[in-house]
């Protein structure tokens, strides 16, 4: 009886913690795949990541795979709309830090889009950005349902989601706090869409630009296609961690807040997406229709 309480809540539901866990180790054996570190590599990872995490969600609910948030109405326009959110975003960061005197742009490089990495970043942060956002969105908040707490689906893949993404030695404070508001930012956009593609394509356009486009201190490409000098200490540039270590970054991130707030149309009560408030990720043996009850 002890073992089964464990392992399943009073409505007879597997635990959120369970499927988390074993989801969140996804990553770690991704990295040990002896595939080389180039960029395909990259790519091969997350796909073996991502259809691990399809599995695990077969396995574990055996419910359809859009019930993690992706949902195909629509799913182009707001990928392209998140792309472009992401963009501006960037770019808007990039300006503020020119206007501040804190980064100076030194030279352009066109001759950077005849590089082989530059096309082969495009598809690697997609890829990227598709299996951070389906496992730390779509899947850890769906199967923390089951805990019936909002703070609880909403603040744990926030917080496994930054400590997934300051594990160098690089992270200060203030870092720590601009990946959880960023993390936040993904989790407010899923919520208020029901689906994931517009946090895929912010997530998407960040990382490419800040890797491919700019060099900034933590760039991976080596022809980007701007290259530009830093000034000034850490928390104004963000140090050798990136641009997410800037104090700039943070109000970047305040503003997508507002932006989303306002300008982004949330799903209709008509149409089933996904919603925190409901889509159970239901075991086998449970009603499809049971709700969550008295959310926290």
């Amino acid at each position: 009886m002890l073992l089964k309480k464990m392992f399943k809540n009073k409505y007879g539901e597997i635990r959120g913690g369970w499927p988390l866990l074993v989801g969140v180790v996804l990553p770690f054996l991704g990295a040990t795949m002896p595939i080389g570190n180039s960029d395909y590599a990259g790519i091969v990872r997350r796909m073996f990541m991502i259809a691990g995490i399809f599995l695990l969600f077969w396995l574990f609910y055996k419910r359809p795979f859009r019930h993690l948030g992706l949902y195909r109405k629509h799913w182009e326009r707001q990928l392209a709309l998140g792309a472009l959110f992401g963009a501006v975003s960037v770019l808007l960061l990039i300006a503020l830090l020119c206007i501040t005197g804190t980064i100076r742009l030194t030279d352009f490089n066109l001759a950077g889009f005849a590089d082989a990495t530059f096309w082969s970043g495009l598809f690697l942060f997609l890829f990227i950005a598709f299996f951070e956002e389906l496992l730390c969105r779509g899947y850890m908040m769906t199967v923390l349902k089951t805990t019936r707490s909002k703070w609880v689906i909403v603040l744990v893949p926030a917080v496994i989601f930054s400590l997934l993404h300051i594990s160098d030695g690089n992270a200060t404070l203030l870092t720590l706090v601009n990946v959880a508001l960023i993390a936040l930012l993904f989790t407010y956009m899923f919520i208020k869409t029901g689906k994931l593609w517009l946090c895929i394509g912010f997530h998407f356009a960040w990382n490419f630009l800040e890797s491919r486009i700019i060099q900034d201190y933590n760039s991976v490409s080596q022809t980007p296609l701007v290259h530009a000098t830093f000034t000034g200490p850490n928390w104004m540039t963000g140090g050798a961690f990136g641009l997410e270590g800037s104090i700039i970054c943070t109000l970047v991130i305040l503003l997508g807040f507002v932006f989303v707030r306002f300008c982004i149309k949330p799903f209709g009560k008509e149409e089933k997406f996904w919603s925190i408030d409901s889509d159970m990720p239901l075991t086998r043996n449970t009603s499809s229709t049971h709700f969550l009850q008295n959310p926290k």
